[in-house]
């Protein structure tokens, strides 16, 4: 984990109010607002040759057809949902209820240029951390919701307020667990662990995620790679890289006894013969001489 210092610019909607100056502190930094349109459903044309029937602004019903493509015209898309139709040479869109848009940003940092109808560039002081396993098709700057422990996930926590953030779960979670996050409707989802007891469900389930990172490893006794001293600031997911502030590496003693060969945390010892390790606030007694 290395500190870094990190500039990044912010696009500004159309039609936004922005309240963001230059030297502005990026501690809880109201950037923007803005009234937009709900999108529903997105498509991506990139210069594919379409058919449309339907014209742009047009209201269309759940199941109407949007367009065809292919030399027959054998393959259709049509609305999953009911809405007005967007078209452009780069995407179609369907656009739903008009929705008031707050940007916000909790990071360490500050408003370095502003330029109100195009972007807004940070510079923000950050960790950038490399997990074992990270996927992730787009870079994005995304609030938290941190869980210390995978029983803190429930289905209140995941709304529709929320589910553009990152929940960050500081646990050792199984295939079932990530099941679970994913029918919550999490997109972006970090996690200390993983144990893996059937690699074909684990590559099903993280597939359904838009970023996924694993920080320490595989297995059912994981210590943790970091810590926590105030989890509110937001996330950045990079190319191969995740970025977060107010977090440490713990220091930790490891030990090695069946069956928690390996795992650390915090030792307290009970006698010349017998310690207790707090892993993840639960104790576990071991023989001192496996201490390392």
């Amino acid at each position: 984990m290395r500190a870094k210092t990190i500039k990044f610019k912010i696009p500004v909607p159309e039609g936004s109010n922005v309240f963001a100056e230059n030297g502005d502190k990026a501690s809880d930094l109201l950037l923007y607002e803005v009234d937009q349109l709900e999108i529903l459903e997105e498509v991506m044309l990139k210069g594919r040759k379409v058919d449309f029937h339907v014209r742009d602004g047009q209201y269309v019903k759940k199941g109407d057809v949007i367009f065809t493509e292919g030399m027959f015209g054998h393959k259709a898309m049509a609305a999953d949902f009911g809405g007005i139709i967007e078209i452009n040479a780069e995407r179609c869109r369907i656009l739903g209820q008009k929705r008031h848009i707050e940007r916000r940003v909790t990071l360490n940092g500050e408003v370095i240029r502003v330029l109100p109808k195009k972007f807004i560039e940070l510079r923000c002081y950050i960790e950038s951390v490399t997990p074992v396993f990270y996927t992730n098709y787009k870079v994005a700057l995304t609030p938290l919701v941190y869980f210390a422990s995978k029983d803190q996930v429930v289905a209140e926590k995941f709304s529709l307020d929320t589910l553009s953030s990152t929940f960050f779960i500081n646990d050792t979670v199984y295939v079932d667990d990530l099941a679970k996050i994913s029918a919550f409707g999490a997109r972006r989802v970090v996690v200390n662990s993983v144990y893996v007891n059937n690699i074909t469900n684990f590559r099903k389930e993280i597939q359904k995620f838009d970023s996924f990172a694993i920080l320490s490893g595989f297995g059912e006794f994981v210590a943790r790679c970091v810590v926590f001293d105030n989890p509110k600031d937001d996330v950045i997911w990079s190319k191969n890289q995740l970025y977060l502030s107010g977090v440490s590496t713990p220091e930790a003693t490891r030990i090695y006894e069946h069956p928690f060969w390996g795992i650390a945390g915090k030792v307290k010892n009970r006698h010349e013969l017998i310690g207790e390790l707090d892993y993840n606030e639960e104790l576990m007694e071991f023989y001192l001489k496996n201490e390392a």
